[in-house]
């Protein structure tokens, strides 16, 4: 089946697994656009009670460094950097491995293809446009993502976020087909981004504008690259200034109370 990871389309071989789960939102994302990425994948027979957590165990571009190879505990990733072609393999059929695998993926592939970068970032959309919320581990991503259904603001993504850079046009969010702590049910989308808030705890809430210098040291911070290798800091750090060109990037302080919204108009 092809499915869109952001403005990607993966042709994904093996996986009728995830069309049979009741947890899986892969069946919204198949679509008939030809792929720009075929992906191989093996799954084994290990049943999910064995999967004790998930991890990365090692990832380095290998083979005269043609290759991204990713281990983790619930399987490993075998993608070559001109990313036509990838081998995923599974220890056992679960959905949430095959997503923690196919998010590397496409961080790695979303940089590599110059088509976007993946933020661990939160998401709301409303009126067709979109805000997306990012920072240091502990920010308040979720909560201000969360906070946002009582100003009619819908989360379209908790902790990972997709900003598709399309050449001539302005970023989007594109929501991504993977589980979600809170619970968060996405679909395909094409959401303009309004702007790129990073997030500070503060005593009072306010926005302060940034250069675009420094919004990109501000996406640097918080863009998932899959592997920390210089091929993908490189390329990170090009559609960092790419994004900071193109949407505005603030800081946003705000309070415990998440009375920030009406900055956000």
């Amino acid at each position: 089946m092809n499915i869109l990871l952001g403005d990607i389309v993966v042709s994904l071989q093996g996986a009728g697994f995830v069309q049979e789960s009741e947890h899986s939102v892969y069946p919204v994302f198949v679509t008939e656009a030809p792929p720009d990425l075929c992906v191989d994948l093996h799954v084994g027979r290990e049943p999910i009670g064995s999967w004790v957590e998930s991890r990365v165990l090692g990832a380095a571009v290998v083979d005269g460094r043609t290759r991204l190879r990713v281990e983790r505990t619930e399987g490993s990733l075998d993608l070559p950097l001109s990313c036509d072609r990838a081998e995923l393999r599974l220890r056992g059929p679960w959905p949430r491995a095959l997503d923690s695998l196919l998010s590397t993926l496409v961080q790695v592939a979303a940089l590599l293809l110059e088509r976007g970068l993946v933020l661990h970032a939160s998401a709301v959309t409303r009126g067709g446009r979109a805000l997306v919320f990012t920072g240091r581990s502990g920010a308040g991503k979720s909560t201000a993502a969360a906070s946002g259904a009582r100003a009619n603001w819908r989360t379209v993504a908790e902790d990972m976020t997709y900003v598709a850079l399309p050449d001539g046009s302005a970023p989007e969010v594109r929501p991504l087909p993977f589980w979600q702590r809170g619970g968060t049910l996405t679909s395909p989308e094409r959401l303009p981004v309004d702007r790129v808030c990073y997030l500070r705890k503060a005593a009072e809430d306010r926005v302060w504008t940034l250069t675009d210098g420094q919004g990109v040291r501000r996406l640097l911070e918080t863009v998932s690259v899959g592997v920390r290798d210089p091929v993908t800091m490189t390329a990170a750090a090009a559609a960092a200034v790419r994004l900071a060109q193109s949407a505005p990037v603030v800081d946003l302080d705000f309070t415990r109370a998440c009375t920030f919204w009406p900055l956000m108009h």
